[in-house]
């Protein structure tokens, strides 16, 4: 369970570690099954459904992300992004 009960902001990167990296070790109806968000702000329901998509998408298939990154920034920028996920 993760509770934002008093919590006033959400970071993004928070997410992105705590809800989002999960989807590249399990199946995400594993993780949908075993995680209970508390107290989340209305307002930071639609960060975190963004998060758990793009999440998704990402781990379905990492070369896909890594190569329209590339296509659209260069690969200067590959190593960055991926040392952040």
């Amino acid at each position: 369970m993760v509770s934002f009960t008093d919590i006033e902001t959400i970071i993004a990167a928070f997410l992105g570690v705590a809800v989002g990296q999960p989807y590249g070790e399990f199946p995400g109806d594993r993780i949908e099954g075993l995680l209970c968000i508390r107290d989340l702000p209305p307002e930071d329901e639609l960060q975190l459904g963004r998060m758990v998509r793009n999440a998704k998408i990402y781990y379905a298939n990492p070369g896909a992300c890594y190569a329209a990154w590339n296509e659209e920034c260069g690969p200067k920028d590959t190593l960055a992004i991926g040392d952040h996920l």
